[in-house]
């Protein structure tokens, strides 16, 4: 089965409306991030990582975690509400993986966050320690 099968057959499972994924390879040093308090198959970009946390020069961080779940097409989680803090991890070794730009899910929030679904990222990715700690979960 492709990767973006995968990736489609995860978000129908999980109730979202499927967004439109390609299959491609990430290579290594790449910087991945993931919310922190549970794991899942689904990763955002450095990017996306880099905007919401005001690493731009020019740009202040988001103050909610709620705004970039809601970027993200993302329920809250139903003990955590929105996570408050994402996590960095590196591409250890080439994989495989779909990548995506969330708009299916518009109930959810405006979407436009790329995200990556990686079937097996627990033997390709490193953790780094790097995280960061959003302000407050919501509005």
């Amino acid at each position: 089965m492709s990767v973006t099968s995968l990736a489609a057959q995860a978000q129908r499972s999980s109730g979202y409306s499927v967004d439109v994924w390609i299959d491609m390879k990430i290579e290594p040093m790449e910087k991945l991030w993931q919310g922190v308090g549970g794991h899942s198959n689904f990763f955002f970009s450095e990017h996306d990582a880099r905007e919401s946390t005001g690493a731009y020069a020019g740009t202040k961080p988001y103050r909610f975690a709620e705004t970039l779940w809601r970027l993200a097409q993302v329920e809250p989680n139903p003990t955590l509400g929105y996570r408050q803090e994402i996590a960095e991890f590196v591409v250890d070794i080439p994989v495989l993986a779909a990548v995506g730009c969330c708009l299916a899910n518009m109930a959810l929030g405006s979407g436009s966050v790329f995200q990556y679904y990686i079937p097996d990222w627990e033997n390709s990715l490193f953790r780094t320690g790097r995280t960061y700690r959003f302000g407050s979960k919501g509005y």
